[in-house]
Parts: structure tokens; C-alpha cells; sequence
């Protein structure tokens, strides 16, 4: 137990005795005469002075103890990028980036792409749960991220990348390629791209242990492309 929270409990302690104390004045001289008045307005006076300076030495402590809190919590978010298919990266991603005060400790990304497979296997297959084709290629699907520790940019520029899963890239790959095959054959038409929503799901510990868990909408665009070369668009944004 903190300091704070035993001053918290002493303050409490003497409250209670003051609120006790109140009651015996009162009680012990509900019937009085005017000799007594004065005493008892004297002690009645003190007691409700202690009374009222113990109620904001309580509230001083929590605001304190709020602005401590906050000197140690952790901000994450999730800057917005673009990839293309020529870059030699396997997968788009989102940079981490810490502006918060204090550390994020084993963070965890977990993704909920349902919304995009929705049980299509035009253009993937899956292979053991833990593994995906896709144009003959077998990959391994990451549908979970971890890392140690975030610290916060006022400490540290370095920034950490979380890949999107590759399932979910992918899938959407094969729709835009066959789309394209299927404009360009026919020779007329027009191609359009829905920007596609995923979700992910951020859990991570701030350095008192407090665990934090906020979700994240994770949009992917369709920015441009020509010839076979394609480029998306990724942004994120917090719903919770």
C-alpha cells in the first residue's frame, strides 16, 4: 500500500472520529441552559472546523494522486501509412509512436479481419490454422503482435511497426487483381475500390500494472495504381 492511500485511510480514520464526537456534543447537551451555550457552541464550532479541513485534505489527496496517475500513463497511437506492392515489404504497416508520459508494458495487437475473408476463399486458402496460400506461396498468418515495451517519444524517437495480417492484405489483393483483369480483358468499365475496415485490438500494462485495452478501426484504401503495381492506403482511428 502507497503513502497515499494510508494518508487516505488516516484522514478517513479522523473523520469518522470527528463525525462521532459531534454526535456525543450534541447529544450530551441537548438539554441546556444558557450558562452552557457558550461551551457548547465553542466545542460544536472547533469540531465542524476539523470536520470541513479533513474533507478537503480528501479531496487534495485524490487530485494529487489523479495527476500522479496521469504522469505515468501511456498514449498510443497508430500513424497511418502507405505501401506498395513494389516496395519489397510483405506486408503494410502502422508505425507505434508512444505521446504519452509514461511506458505501454507488453503490449499485445490482435486483429478481427472477418469482415474482409467472410468465409472467401476465391483467393486464399487456408493450410494447419496457422498458415495461408496464396498464388502458390504459403505464408504464415499474424494474426497477433507483441512487444515488450513502448516507451514514450519525450525518451526515445524510435518508433516500433505492427504488419497488418497478411490474410487479410491479401485477400483484398486478389479482389483488386481480379478486378483489374476483368476491366483491362473486357476493355471498358470503370474500377472501384471500397475502402475495406478492420479491426484491432490494442492490451497493454502501464509500469504501476494497470492492464489498458483500447480498439482501433483500421481502414485500408486503395491510393493508385499502374500497371501491376498497386499501393494502399492504411489509416487508423480509436474507438475506444
Amino acid at each position: 500500500m502507497d503513502k497515499e492511500k494510508i494518508g487516505l485511510w488516516v484522514i478517513y480514520a479522523s473523520l469518522s472520529c470527528t463525525l462521532v464526537l459531534i454526535l456525543q456534543i450534541v447529544i450530551g447537551n441537548i438539554s441546556f441552559g444558557s450558562s452552557g451555550m457558550w461551551s457548547f457552541l465553542k466545542d460544536l464550532s472547533a469540531t465542524i472546523i476539523s470536520l470541513v479541513a479533513m474533507i478537503v485534505a480528501i479531496f487534495n489527496v485524490k487530485e494529487v494522486r489523479k495527476q500522479r496517475e496521469k504522469m505515468y500513463e501511456p498514449r498510443l497511437v497508430f500513424q497511418a501509412s502507405t505501401w506498395n506492392t513494389n516496395s519489397g515489404d510483405i506486408a503494410p504497416s502502422l508505425c507505434i509512436r508512444n505521446i504519452g508520459y509514461g511506458s505501454a508494458v507488453n503490449l499485445k495487437i490482435t486483429w478481427d479481419y472477418s469482415s474482409v475473408i467472410n468465409g472467401d476463399t476465391k483467393y486464399i486458402s487456408s493450410f494447419k490454422d496457422e498458415f495461408f496460400v496464396y498464388k502458390s506461396v504459403l505464408f504464415k498468418k499474424n494474426s497477433e503482435s507483441n512487444f515488450e515495451y513502448i516507451l514514450p517519444v519525450s525518451i526515445e524517437e524510435k518508433s516500433e511497426n505492427v504488419s497488418l495480417p497478411l490474410v487479410c492484405i491479401y485477400q483484398l489483393l486478389g479482389k483488386i487483381e481480379d478486378t483489374l483483369e476483368t476491366v483491362k480483358n473486357n476493355n471498358k468499365g470503370s474500377f472501384n475500390f471500397d475502402r475495406s475496415t478492420i479491426l484491432m485490438l490494442a492490451e497493454y500494462a502501464d509500469i504501476n500494472g494497470e492492464i489498458k485495452k483500447e480498439k482501433f478501426e483500421v481502414s485500408i484504401e486503395l491510393s493508385f495504381f499502374v500497371n501491376n503495381q498497386i499501393e494502399l492506403l492504411v489509416k487508423s482511428q480509436r474507438v475506444y
